[in-house]
């Protein structure tokens, strides 16, 4: 266990960070200097002030010493992602659409809880990883496309960004059309395996496409047959 001593006092660094104390650590910023001690306080269990002795230098080598705590990842069990369900899936999208720091205890309800900082974010990190792939292998279901960045874009002239906020509704909406408006048949939609509702979803987008590109024929060759009576 790393120890600090200021002036006669002993404190204890923790070995690992828990969830809790990480969510009040990032609530910070890193990067501004003058945060440091009121971000080491909270690793330290102790007053802001009790740091105000502490030489720059110094704050600067313990604030490396905790980021370097933050930024461990322990592999560990988790989640089968394979698994998850179209309800699920939903859920953790939303949440992770909020972002980590403001959703992570929500996030590990499903991908399998953890004390520790560690492992949830190893993870919550193993499932974006796999909200990628998915999303990738579905770009054109859910007509999307990614820039120079890997940043998720739409596919639209502007290339307009993904609202967050958008997100949740859009789930909704694709819910309530599965479930063919019909309340009681929500839990039917969102208990299903993920891939399996995708892979429908898929059929039904292409099928409307044909559909929709038979129309259009069908309206081109009628307006032809018109125009030469």
């Amino acid at each position: 266990m790393f120890q600090v001593t200021i002036d006669n006092t002993t404190y204890n660094f923790p070995n690992r960070i828990e969830i809790p104390l990480w969510k009040e650590i990032m609530k910070r910023d890193f990067e501004q200097p003058h945060q440091w001690a009121l971000i080491l306080s909270k690793a330290l269990g102790c007053h802001p002030k009790e740091l105000s002795e502490v030489s720059d230098k110094q704050l600067e080598l313990l604030i490396g010493y905790l980021a370097g705590l933050i930024h461990q990842r322990k592999e560990t069990s988790m989640k089968d992602l394979t698994k998850l369900t179209f309800g699920e899936w939903v859920d953790l999208d939303c949440w992770f659409a909020e972002g980590v720091r403001v959703s992570i205890d929500k996030m590990l309800t499903i991908l399998g809880d953890t004390q520790y900082s560690d492992e949830g974010l190893y993870k919550i990190e193993a499932y974006s990883k796999y909200r990628s792939y998915i999303y990738r292998q579905y770009s054109e279901l859910f007509g999307l496309n990614y820039d120079e960045e890997d940043q998720m874009i739409l596919d639209s002239e502007d290339g307009e960004q993904v609202d967050p906020q958008s997100i949740p509704e859009g789930w909704f909406a694709i819910i309530i059309g599965l479930a063919s408006d019909n309340l009681l048949n929500i839990d039917d939609v969102t208990e299903q395996p993920l891939l399996k509702t995708l892979n429908f979803m898929a059929h039904q987008k292409q099928k409307q496409v044909s559909e929709n590109f038979k129309k259009y024929k069908q309206q081109k060759e009628y307006e032809l047959q018109r125009n030469r009576k």
